[in-house]
């Protein structure tokens, strides 16, 4: 057969010479184009596939707060579970039937994770769900793909349904706008991921929408684990992202923070019952915080209690005691509540 190719010569083989496609993955070796191959600037993003990176995004790209359970304030363990009442941090519950909501160790292997959200019920169905600041639309772009993922298992074969919602309240708010239809996936009794990916739209929810919740809806369960809450722009669910428990922290104290126990003293001057103390916030919370204490101990002995100059960036109080001592050294906690 006569040779149909170039006429052999010293010229060196342009990109003129190969046919177009003619050259595809599967025909290079491994470890065949280095890096010192490539040229600078000679891939450009346009010359990428949306499909061909999975794991790499700039900058943060999980939405969600506490998405991975790591802090926990307010203890790892309650059973008062009622309507709309915050568990893990960033995280609160939409059924009062739940009898615990506990922190528990179980956690898929090899992901990263330490801890899970448990929640033990005699009932038909749970719920839970984690938040946005749903304030006008800032969060989420009208007419874009976001992908939600996590993991999830249960001690009973369930289903888990999906909801995206824009909400005025937690509970029974009256300008409520569904962002997509409800979505569902099986669980079992082994740890598995779940995805799923919505579109916005160009629904555009009141202006007093102030949270976006993402609801995980378990039903015919008794003891369910859940874990590794994503939300991410794009059609794609890439790897979990892990931040720090120093920045989780920080993150959740903008909507919640309590001392466990601080100290004041005081002096009863002319009758006066008064001791007075102040303290900084850890972090700047996102607005002025609601202030209430926590008694602890045999010390905690005060009535018409106030917090005075309370702002987001700092907090003072009042406590007027009610003891006929002349000198008080007195233990006491706090709570500073900014949640959507």
């Amino acid at each position: 057969m006569p040779y149909v190719g170039r006429t052999p010569s010293a010229v060196p083989v342009t990109a003129d010479d190969i046919p177009a496609n003619s050259i595809d993955a599967s025909k290079i070796i491994d470890g065949a184009i280095a890096v010192a191959d490539v040229a600078d600037n000679a891939i450009t993003e346009a010359k990428i596939a949306d499909a061909a990176v999975v794991s790499l995004k700039s900058g943060r790209k999980n939405l969600i707060i506490n998405g991975g359970f790591d802090v926990w304030q307010r203890g790892t363990s309650t059973t008062s579970v009622g309507a709309n009442y915050y568990t893990v941090d960033r995280v609160w519950t939409y059924n009062p039937g739940a009898n615990t909501i506990q922190q528990s160790s179980s956690v898929p292997s090899g992901e990263g994770f330490i801890y899970s959200l448990n929640a033990t019920t005699s009932i038909s169905a749970l719920g839970v769900a984690v938040e946005l600041p749903a304030t006008g639309k800032t969060m989420l772009k009208a007419n874009t793909d976001y992908t939600l993922s996590f993991w999830a298992k249960s001690d009973v074969a369930a289903t888990i349904g999906v909801h995206h919602r824009y909400r005025d309240a937690k509970a029974s708010g009256t300008n409520n706008v569904d962002i997509d239809t409800q979505s569902t996936a099986s669980i079992t009794t082994s740890w598995a991921r779940h995805t799923t990916t919505f579109n916005t739209g160009s629904t555009v929810p009141a202006a007093t929408s102030k949270i976006i919740d993402i609801e995980l809806s378990v039903s015919s369960l008794s003891n369910s684990y859940i874990t590794g809450v994503q939300l991410e722009l794009g059609s794609v669910a890439t790897d979990f992202e892990h931040r720090s428990f120093g920045e989780e922290l920080a993150l959740c104290q903008r909507y919640y923070q309590q001392v466990e126990r601080t100290r004041g003293s005081g002096n009863r001057d002319a009758g006066i019952n008064v001791c007075a103390f102040s303290h900084a916030l850890k972090v700047e919370m996102r607005t002025t915080p609601t202030m209430s204490f926590i008694a602890q101990g045999s010390d905690y002995n005060y009535t018409n209690n106030v917090f005075e100059n309370v702002t987001s960036t700092s907090v003072a109080a009042l406590i007027n005691i009610t003891t006929a001592d002349s000198y008080w050294y007195y233990n006491h906690g706090y709570k500073a509540d900014a949640e959507l």
